[in-house]
């Protein structure tokens, strides 16, 4: 830390106290009152000088201020802790605070002194130290230190900018009790709109402890938890690939866990897994693909199969999203998030090869919502995860771990027998204060995790930060040192812990405040019989669990996932990408906005339908059969990359009898032209409805409907022809007997001409005309 280097400095040092003892300023330099929020956003410089002399002197004094209002939890500067040293009070040692103050708005703010300010009071044990972490972050904890060269003035934060401090709290303004302490930083300015009133303007805080003369170490587990949300867009690759791209980048978070892993060196640790996670960065690897109809792998190759009708053709078709882009073709997004995933996996590997493995279910799955409202979804999570590890060649056990600790006692009792179930420690009640570390519960083996680890740090800066994490762990075994409590810890840090420097973490064995184990070892040296009854479940973890509705959702988007699978020709896996997003979806993180959640399910299933619309059938506009029996065809489409296997089943509205092929097969983009046979058992007007379906008779989507003219009309036009020959052949017979009637002698002379008989006369001539003879 900077302290004055003249003369002129100390005497500023000596003015700005006699100030404050001259009441100028109320002495206490308590850190509370009404704070500002101008949130914004810019760019500019940051001038930085260090408190020398009066002014900085002058400034400081104006800035401490009397205790008793509430400061406002939001602030306009926004203040990170980087560093805190030492993590534990040491004796004669200055604890020093560094970090960033960013102007969050649309104003520069000039003059701003960074002070720290730390608690006088030590708490003494686990329940008083979960509510002060719990407390709003303006809550009055202790005053600020306003020594000259304890603190530093940066002279002018432009909108947007960020720049460093170094504040310092010197050891003799700290306690003489063993316990845990508040420490921390306030930053104080001047803006346009807001003028230094000595209200902090920006304020950062953790703990820090105070450990007993002669303790001995606490024992302690450690297990990493490498968890993230995965969503998927409803032609199922993974969302947002920036956003993994950072996460698994060189200071990407899922990478900062990976590292923490390795920086433990010889210390014991244990890995907590979601392989969802693991499937998505490798879903990333291969380019971030939709969804893959293809055979699954070392299924039996068939030849494409011909079209059933020598009418069939291959027609072009429009791409379809089941084909994975060429690399070429990747997004700047998804080359990113490509790149970053090889990398990550290569360590991903590193990482994993000599660790101790937990496997959570698939996708985080929530556990006690799935055992109440779809036992068969819990148990498709849990066999996921293993199929997934396995195939990843990595040997793992399961466990079942909630982020918020809690587990419904359904969920514990469905769980393998050979699950190790992590609680915690809030969620298992004990006579004798303190949970234990492991025990038999439900006829599980349970662990019990640290509550307070796995909540972090108090606010307002984030509970899962590195410094966070660090100083509640720490925290955490003063006050059990304090108390006499031996229980070893079970570490679990929070679901989004972003460990930067892992370094800080592993302080904590370092400083000689916990004795790091492996969890395997605690839990079997500390198991002990625990009462059915001692499990809480409270009523707004009940409340939190993700609805029946979520559940439902995902149960007809799994249902549609298998109906495509059944109709692709060949073994494909589409159903078990399916069944992945739609675990995803049942995460525990989405308890955060349930309805989010379900609506991302329904998009996937609009995903499938799409995807099972590309198989068409077209019919005829209209039918008009020549007799109650007769047939009509109809032209079904694949525009798929497969080769799919369907049915059509024909309906009518029970006038008529269809009878068409059992099954129809067709090659990748093809067409193919199918028959069936109508019979009429009713005349009139009939409405013919034909439908794709899967073998099972499952609706693919598309449908024809049209209408069919059957016998009624044909009858009348076979009467009317009947008739009309009737009469034609009648006329022509009336016709003959009127003119034979009419024309007795013939015009070729044969008739009533007499007979010449032998030896008579001949007859006369023809020219001759014959006289009537008389009677």
């Amino acid at each position: 830390m900077f302290r004055p280097p003249s003369l002129t400095a100390a005497l500023a040092g000596v003015l700005a106290a006699a100030t404050c003892l001259m009441g100028a300023v109320p002495a206490a330099n308590a850190i509370t009152g009404p704070g500002r929020d101008d949130r914004a956003s810019g760019v500019g410089t940051a001038k930085i000088t260090k408190t020398t002399g009066a002014a900085g002197a002058t400034r400081a004094t104006r800035a401490a201020k009397a205790g008793g209002q509430a400061e406002d939890a939001t602030a306009p500067l926004d203040i990170k802790i980087a560093t805190l040293s030492p993590s534990v009070v040491e004796a004669d040692t200055d604890v020093t605070i560094t970090g960033t103050v960013t102007n969050t708005t649309t104003e520069t703010w000039t003059g701003v002194n960074v002070q720290a300010f730390r608690s006088t009071t030590p708490i003494t044990d686990a329940a008083t130290l979960a509510t002060a972490a719990e407390s709003e972050p303006d809550k009055y904890v202790g005053d600020r230190i306003i020594e000259a060269g304890t603190f530093e003035t940066i002279e002018s934060l432009e909108p947007g900018d960020e720049a460093p401090f170094t504040a310092t709290v010197p050891r003799a303004d700290l306690g003489v009790e063993a316990g845990v302490y508040w420490i921390g930083v306030h930053a104080l300015g001047d803006s346009p709109s807001a003028p230094s009133d000595g209200r902090a303007d920006g304020r950062a805080r953790t703990f820090i402890p105070l450990l007993p003369e002669g303790a001995r170490p606490i024992d302690a587990a450690l297990v990493l938890p490498l968890r993230a949300t995965v969503h998927h867009d409803p032609d199922g690759r993974v969302s947002n690939p920036a956003q993994w791209a950072r996460r698994l980048g060189p200071r990407g978070r899922l990478t900062n866990v990976l590292r923490a892993g390795q920086s433990a060196g010889t210390h014991p640790v244990t890995w907590l897994v979601d392989p969802a996670v693991v499937q998505a960065v490798t879903a990333l690897e291969d380019g971030n693909p939709p969804l893959s109809l293809s055979p699954l792998p070392g299924s039996e190759e068939t030849e494409a199969p011909e079209a059933e009708s020598p009418s069939a053709t291959e027609s072009p078709a429009p791409p379809t999203a089941t084909e994975p882009p060429a690399e070429q073709d990747l997004s700047p997004e998804n080359a990113a998030a490509a790149a970053a995933a090889t990398t990550w996996l290569d360590l991903f590997q590193q990482a994993m090869a000599t660790r101790p493995i937990l496997t959570l279910p698939y996708g985080d799955l929530d556990m006690s919502a799935a055992a109440r409202h779809a036992p068969e979804v819990y148990d498709l999570a849990m066999d996921r995860s293993a199929d997934v590890m396995t195939g990843l060649d990595v040997a793992a056990s399961p466990a079942l771990a909630p982020p918020t600790g809690y587990l419904s006692p359904e969920a514990i009792a469905r769980a393998p027998r050979e699950s190790l179930v992590l609680l915690s420690d809030a969620a298992v009640a004990s006579a004798g204060g303190t949970a234990p570390s492991a025990g038999t519960l439900l006829d599980h083996q349970i662990a019990m995790t640290s509550s307070g680890a796995a909540a972090g740090g108090p606010g307002p800066e984030s509970p899962s930060s590195p410094i966070a994490v660090r100083q509640r762990l720490l925290s955490e075994a003063a006050v059990r040192m304090v108390t006499g409590d031996r229980t070893p810890i079970i570490v679990v840090p929070p679901p989004t812990w972003d460990p930067a420097d892992a370094d800080e973490l592993y302080d904590s064995f370092a400083e000689g405040v916990l004795r790091i184990r492996e969890l395997s070892d605690v839990v079997a040296d500390r198991s002990v019989p625990l009462a059915d009854d001692a499990l809480s479940y409270p009523d707004d973890e009940l409340a939190d669990e993700l609805p029946a509705s979520s559940f439902e959702s995902a149960r007809s988007l799994m249902a549609d996932g298998l109906v495509l699978s059944g109709v692709l020709d060949a073994t494909a896996g589409i159903g078990y990408q399916v069944g992945n997003i739609a675990l995803t979806d049942l995460s525990y993180f989405s308890r955060r906005n349930p309805m989010s959640s379900r609506l991302a399910t329904e998009r996937s299933a609009g995903g499938i339908a799409d995807i099972l619309g590309k198989v068409t059938i077209d019919g005829p506009p209209a039918v008009t059969l020549s007799s109650d029996e007769g047939g009509f065809g109809a032209t079904i489409a694949n525009a798929l990359t497969e080769a799919v296997t369907v049915r059509v089943a024909a309906t009518t509205d029970g006038g008529m009898e269809l009878t068409g092929p059992e099954t129809i097969t067709l090659a990748p983009r093809s067409r193919s032209r199918i028959l069936f046979a109508a019979t009429a058992t009713r005349q009139g007007i009939h409405t013919v409805t034909l439908r794709v379906t899967d073998v099972e008779g499952e609706p693919l989507g598309s449908a024809t409907t049209f209408s069919v003219r059957t016998a009624q009309v044909s009858l009348l036009i076979w009467l009317i022809m009947g008739a009309g020959a009737a009469m034609l052949f009648g006329a022509i017979a009336v016709r003959l007997v009127r003119r034979l009637r009419g024309h007795p002698e013939s015009s070729d002379g044969s008739g009533d001409e007499p007979v010449h008989e032998p030896g008579g006369e001949a007859p006369p001539s023809a020219s001759v005309k014959r006289e009537p003879t008389t009677r």
